[in-house]
C-alpha cells in the first residue's frame, strides 16, 4: 500500500467516528444542543437522560458500528496490523473530537467496544471480565470501567496477543481516560468526600 492511501483510510476512520448520531437525535427529537445538557457528551449515556432507552440503545448501538465499521473497513482493504491499529485510535478520536462540533464529542466508550470487537475480540472478553471484578469490588461503574481499560493492556500480555495490538490497545485506554478525566475527578471527590 502506498503512503497516501495509508493516510487516506485513517483520515476516513477519524471522519467516521466525527458522525455524532447522538448530537442529530437530540437536535431533532428534543430542539436541543446536547453538548449544552447533562455532561456535555454526545455519547449514548447523556442521550439516554435527554430521550430515554430508545435514544440511549439507538446511540450506543450506531456508536459501536461505526467502531467496527472502521477497523473491519481496514483490515478487509488489506492495510497492514499497523495501519488497522490507527485506524481504531482514529475512529474513537474522531467521536471524542468531532471536527464538525468544535471537537466536543463523546467519551469514546461505544466506538472503542465495536472497534475491539473486530480489532481483536478477546480483547473485549479480557475487558469484560476485568470489569465485572473491579465493580464488584468497587462498586463504582466509572471508576471500574476506566481501571478496566487501563488494566486492559497488562491482561492481554498474558494472552497470546501481538504487541502491536498491545501498544494500540494501551494508547486507547490513555485516550479514553483521558476523555473522561472530569469524571474521574468528581468520582473521587465523592469517594474522598464519604471518608
Amino acid at each position: 500500500m502506498h503512503w497516501y492511501e495509508q493516510v487516506v483510510v485513517v483520515l476516513i476512520s477519524y471522519f467516521l467516528g466525527c458522525i455524532s448520531i447522538g448530537y442529530l437525535l437530540v437536535r431533532k427529537k428534543a430542539g436541543k444542543d446536547i453538548r449544552n445538557e447533562g455532561s456535555g457528551s454526545v455519547g449514548a449515556s447523556n442521550v439516554g437522560r435527554i430521550l430515554g432507552k430508545t435514544g440511549f440503545i439507538i446511540t450506543f448501538a450506531f456508536d459501536c458500528f461505526k467502531g467496527a465499521a472502521a477497523v473491519g473497513m481496514t483490515r478487509f482493504l488489506g492495510f497492514d496490523s499497523f495501519i488497522v491499529t490507527l485506524s481504531m485510535i482514529a475512529v474513537v478520536v474522531g467521536h471524542i473530537f468531532p471536527i464538525q462540533l468544535r471537537f466536543k464529542g463523546g467519551k469514546g466508550i461505544s466506538p472503542s467496544l465495536g472497534a475491539l470487537l473486530i480489532y481483536d475480540y478477546i480483547s473485549l472478553l479480557v475487558l469484560g471480565g476485568v470489569f465485572a471484578i473491579t465493580y464488584v469490588i468497587g462498586k463504582n461503574f466509572i471508576i471500574s470501567g476506566i481501571i478496566s481499560y487501563l488494566l486492559l493492556p497488562i491482561g492481554l500480555i498474558f494472552f497470546k496477543i501481538r504487541y502491536m495490538n498491545i501498544i494500540g490497545i494501551f494508547v486507547l485506554s490513555l485516550i479514553i481516560t483521558f476523555a473522561h478525566r472530569e469524571n474521574i475527578s468528581a468520582e473521587l471527590k465523592k469517594v474522598v468526600h464519604k471518608i
